[in-house]
């Protein structure tokens, strides 16, 4: 299981992730931790472009791609893609 972001904080990007989350199995959930490593200086230089919001819309978009079992091989595919685009108000 793949997943692809980019990650935006006001419209601006701030970094990519791609991620392996290994199997996922059917009826189940996995929890994705995210890591960013992120100099203070880049947060600084964003804060600084909007000094008057207390609250900064944080922006993941992008795709997660889940392999088909084989018995599902009749459709041709080898992945099924979902879109992702998740939008949060940080302080």
């Amino acid at each position: 299981s793949l997943v692809d972001l980019d990650i935006r904080l006001e419209g601006t990007n701030l970094t990519k992730i791609k991620n392996d989350l290994g199997n996922i199995e059917a009826n189940s959930t996995k929890e994705m931790p995210i890591d960013l490593k992120i100099k203070y200086s880049d947060i600084a230089s964003l804060v600084k472009k909007f000094p008057n919001k207390e609250l900064l819309d944080l922006n993941l978009k992008g795709n997660m791609s889940l392999p088909l079992p084989e018995s599902l091989s009749m459709l041709g595919k080898k992945n099924i893609d979902f879109p992702v685009d998740f939008t949060k108000s940080i302080p």
